[in-house]
């Protein structure tokens, strides 16, 4: 029951327990900068082993990299599946920590998160390409469509679906495909799994 003191109400005092929630936050913080230093170990290694297995410093090694790390997400066993499937690591995150995987490996430097985005490390085959002055973008446009047809529109939505495939955006392409057979008569699509 609350004190009061005249027509005071006093609670009671949160010093004890406001000590407790900063200890908190400090084993918090400790354990973000163990597992913060257990994820640049391990993804080091990751690459190690690619350098060891005499993967090539080529696109297709990179692209190799790449698929390694998607499907051990999707897969669907594994404890690194289950985190995925059950949302207590995102896809995403070890998506980009693989497209940074590919950068180490081909430039033959060091893991580090941030690889993915300093342009010094592009590949040379991706979106933007290393210069020797740092990044410059290639931006690649589609063309104007001033006139179509439904077969034109089937066909681009089927090219659609097969790079999503190639990206290894399964999800995506299936739904793309689904979403297109419900309003376009003749549409023929196989749904895949892999």
């Amino acid at each position: 029951m609350a004190r009061s003191k005249s027509d005071v109400v006093i609670a009671p005092s949160f010093i004890p327990f406001g000590s407790k929630v900063v200890r908190a936050y400090q084993a918090f913080d400790l354990a973000s900068v163990k597992m913060s230093g257990t994820i640049d170990a391990t993804m080091r290694q990751y690459v190690d082993a690619c350098v060891i297995e005499g993967l090539a410093r080529t696109e297709d090694g990179c692209k190799a990299i790449r698929k390694a790390i998607a499907v051990a997400c999707d897969e669907g066993k594994g404890i690194l599946a289950t985190a995925v499937a059950t949302g207590a690591i995102e896809r995403k995150t070890l998506i980009e920590y693989g497209a940074s995987a590919q950068r180490a490996f081909f430039h033959n430097v060091p893991w580090e998160a941030g690889l993915k985005n300093d342009p010094a490390f592009a590949l040379p085959w991706g979106k933007a390409k290393a210069t020797s002055d740092g990044v410059k973008a290639e931006a690649v446009k589609a063309g104007k469509v001033q006139t179509t047809t439904v077969k034109e529109l089937q066909e681009t939505l089927m090219k659609a679906i097969e790079q999503a495939r190639m990206l290894q955006m399964r999800d995506f392409a299936n739904e793309l495909g689904g979403f297109a057979g419900n309003y376009l008569d003749g549409f023929k699509f196989e749904s895949k799994s892999e």
